[in-house]
């Protein structure tokens, strides 16, 4: 396969396979409960809850501010 910009095709081709093996081969290294358990045990609930909101799609055009943020997340707190 020369290196032209005809074969980037099959040099992407090539590089998916090759990057599908890596993953096919790490996914029983570490398991899936353990990583959730040590973020579970370095963030709080109020953090997740955080970072749902500001990844809700309804920002995505316009972006939010802090007032937005704390209107969502304190409209299910009666605090």
């Amino acid at each position: 396969m020369g290196k032209s910009i005809a074969n980037l095709y099959q040099y992407a081709e090539i590089s998916k396979a090759a990057n599908k093996r890596f993953l096919d081969s790490m996914q029983n290294i570490i398991s899936v409960q353990s990583i959730e358990m040590e973020i579970n045990d370095v963030w709080s609930p109020d953090v997740f809850r955080l970072f749902e909101e500001i990844s809700d799609e309804k920002y995505l055009i316009c972006g939010f501010t802090n007032q937005n943020i704390q209107n969502s997340l304190n409209k299910g707190n009666p605090d």
